[in-house]
């Protein structure tokens, strides 16, 4: 028996193998033109069952070749040059369907350092929000029980936000391309497993917020990590905060994307209030296991990741408190008259170098600098700012870690790739990890006094990673 990830996949070289012998009959003229409507007719309806068990980005080529295949047949006359042309067109692109089922490398997701395997449970709801969760458990891990990407993105919002966020007909395919690696690659985790026994009091919660246009699975690398060291890792899912129409616009009109930015970052402190408020009462009733489950929300952290970590930090401002706060390459569009209020916890900040290369400047020392001026010593001594060398401002999100992998495929014809994505990941979650044991964990006394901690945290990642150069900038 099929579980749903796989069945998608039996389904997808079905759907394949149909289309390329229909195309080769195009060309060919082997069978007869009945016999072709009524297999194109078959791979509709089956296009739209793979359509409802959850959409694979690889399926555009699919729909690509039913088009070249319906013009051929249907508008075209069947075997004119023509509509030869396009089935030997539509053959190439049914070919690269196949291969792409087939023969694309399957990405395995860097093995998690904390004691705990994964606990999931998906699309819990909060108001009109949706999120994920990772949690520690003691059961062993069961392949059957795992997670598909694809099963559970929101694919055809990804996809408009992606055409719309590139603003380049060109551009677009290939990010297509290199996000399918998510759909040939199980989370790591085992869905509906009981709660460790031993974390079910004072369990902590992270919030996780995503960046502008991504979901609440983007960043399940992160996600995974914090549960396996014994957190509870919310994983918001942020919704309504852009149309097709508007991303379209983006390449026209440069400002329209950050307008969209900062309205997002102003309706998120919202989103983490609804969220903290319902959870406080559902969770405990809602994470699987037996016994009572008690949530320590007086330690809850906050990290986000680009508008996420905006958010975060303009909801503090706004007075929410966090036990502490990690921001990933943030911009920080924020007015000053917020600024000036400091912050309420500890604040690890963590940039990414080519963000600053291109930039020419880091867009948000200032902004940092300002808050922790304004903020108690005990806070200043407690926060760290960071730089990742290499680091990309997409990164920190698991599509970034994804693309150059998937791109690999393309190696063959001389891409060079770089070598240091998957350490940045186990330098970027080790950081965090080191952090909020140091001010939420078991070891958030330890901090001796004279001891900074960004020099602690890179002394820690460089001493557990053995790195040997200095990939961890302190600003």
């Amino acid at each position: 028996m099929f579980y749903r990830g796989q069945r998608i996949l039996v389904w997808e070289f079905a759907i394949g193998a149909i289309l390329l012998v229909y195309s080769l009959s195009v060309v060919l003229h082997p069978i007869d033109h009945f016999s072709k409507l009524v297999s194109l007719a078959l791979v509709g309806s089956m296009l739209m069952k793979v359509d409802k068990e959850g959409l694979r980005i690889n399926i555009i080529l699919a729909l690509v070749a039913k088009k070249l295949l319906f013009i051929s047949q249907v508008v075209l006359n069947p075997g004119s040059i023509p509509s030869t042309f396009l089935g030997i067109l539509a053959v190439i692109t049914s070919g690269a369907y196949l291969y792409s089922i087939v023969m694309l490398p399957t990405f395995n997701w860097p093995a998690t350092r904390g004691r705990f395997r994964i606990g999931f449970k998906d699309k819990v709801a909060a108001d009109d929000m949706v999120c994920a969760l990772f949690y520690p458990t003691d059961e062993a891990y069961n392949e059957e029980r795992d997670v598909f990407y694809a099963d559970r993105v929101r694919w055809k919002d990804k996809v408009a936000a992606m055409t719309g966020m590139s603003g380049n007909l060109l551009l677009s395919p290939i990010i297509f391309i290199a996000t399918h690696i998510y759909t040939r690659t199980r989370l790591g985790v085992i869905e509906d497993a009981p709660l460790a026994a031993e974390c079910r009091k004072g369990l902590i919660p992270v919030l996780i917020s995503h960046g502008f246009s991504n979901d609440r699975l983007g960043m399940s690398s992160l996600a995974r990590e914090i549960a396996s060291q014994g957190y509870l890792a919310i994983c918001i899912d942020h919704r309504n905060e852009w149309t097709k129409e508007t991303l379209a616009k983006c390449s026209l009109i440069p400002d329209k994307f950050w307008e969209m930015v900062v309205k997002a970052s102003i309706k998120r402190p919202n989103d983490y209030k609804t969220v903290i408020e319902t959870f406080s009462n559902l969770l405990p009733k809602r994470l699987p296991g037996d016994g009572e489950v008690e949530i320590d929300w007086s330690k809850v952290v906050g990290i986000g990741h680009s508008v996420g970590g905006d958010a975060l930090i303009r909801s503090i401002c706004l007075g929410r408190k966090f036990a502490a706060c990690v921001a990933m390459d943030t911009f920080l569009h924020i007015d000053a008259s917020l600024k000036s209020k400091g912050l309420s916890g500890p604040l690890l900040f963590l940039l990414a170098e080519r963000t600053m290369i291109k930039h020419g400047k880091d867009p948000s020392i200032g902004g940092v600098e300002e808050m922790l001026s304004h903020s108690s010593k005990d806070v200043r001594d407690r926060s760290a700012y960071l730089m990742l060398k290499g680091q990309t401002h997409v990164n920190p999100a698991d599509y970034g870690m994804f693309m150059p992998v998937e791109l690999s495929i393309f190696s063959k014809w001389g891409m060079s790739l770089p070598s240091d994505v998957i350490p940045l990941y186990e330098i970027q979650n080790t950081l965090i990890v080191e952090f909020l044991a140091r001010t939420v964990g078991k070891e958030a006394s330890n901090l001796k006094r004279e001891e900074s901690m960004g020099n602690m945290l890179r002394e820690r990642v460089k001493n557990s990673l053995n790195l040997e150069e200095k990939v961890v900038v302190r600003l």
